[in-house]
């Protein structure tokens, strides 16, 4: 349910921006949506088969961090 909140929060935002190029825009949020579920599926596997459930929860503490880390420290 997050996950899907998070896309469709994402693709209003996307409508908020230039008209014209709406499709372009929202194809590329697909496409980034999609391969990020990719990576982090692959990831979860590569974590699970090293170290077993404490390297795959370790892995999903860590990149929320990481990305909060990224957000807080963004270039304005």
């Amino acid at each position: 349910m997050a996950a899907q909140s998070s896309f469709i929060f994402g693709q209003h935002t996307i409508y908020r921006l230039d008209v014209g190029a709406r499709a372009r825009l929202n194809s590329a949020c697909i496409a980034t949506f999609f391969l990020g579920g990719a990576i982090g599926s692959q990831a979860g596997a590569i974590a699970y088969h090293a170290g077993g459930w404490t390297a795959l929860t370790a892995l999903g503490a860590a990149l929320p961090v990481l990305a909060l880390l990224g957000w807080v420290f963004e270039p304005q």
